[in-house]
């Protein structure tokens, strides 16, 4: 079976968020292209999954990254995936060329070098004035919106109440 009906298939059974990650990985693969998938929606039922299809991104590079830009998205911000940054080089996520969201999954990070590597970047995002949210995996896949609330938080200059 093709990988376009495959995908609009599995829009039918899925949550969303999964439907959006499957989507992305085969959009960043190149396995498919969104004309490709969206040819397959004729019926009516699959007016929804239309609308999924238009959220897809082609750069999106992990799971983590996908969940934070479709959450991001639908409170209405506009991130972009994938940013190139003069001195730092790409970023997971960019808002508003003001704030820089970076998804950390273990098995890339795990290693002293990378670490080291990600403290100099935000060093260098920083300078730049570029405010910094760093995500674990976990923290995304357990709540997606935490990306969401904490953008909202810069934002609006929000400061959360401190435990006493």
């Amino acid at each position: 079976m093709p990988t376009p009906s495959i995908l609009v298939r599995s829009a039918l059974c899925l949550p969303e968020h999964d439907f959006i990650v499957a989507l992305d990985a085969c959009l960043e693969k190149e396995l498919v292209t969104k004309a490709e998938v969206l040819m397959q929606l004729s019926l009516p039922v699959h007016r929804h999954v239309r609308k999924l299809v238009r959220e897809g991104s082609e750069t999106s590079q992990s799971v983590t990254e996908s969940l934070a830009r479709l959450e991001l998205q639908r409170a209405g911000y506009d991130p972009k995936p994938q940013a190139w940054i003069d001195g730092v080089g790409f970023v997971d996520l960019l808002i508003a060329d003001a704030i820089v969201v970076e998804l950390d999954g273990f098995a890339y990070h795990r290693d002293r070098e990378q670490f080291r590597n990600d403290r100099r970047r935000d060093r260098e995002l920083n300078q730049r004035l570029y405010r910094v949210l760093r995500y674990a995996f976990e923290d995304i896949v357990a709540d997606p919106s935490i990306v969401v609330r904490d953008v909202d938080r810069l934002f609006t200059g929000e400061v959360p109440a401190r435990a006493s």
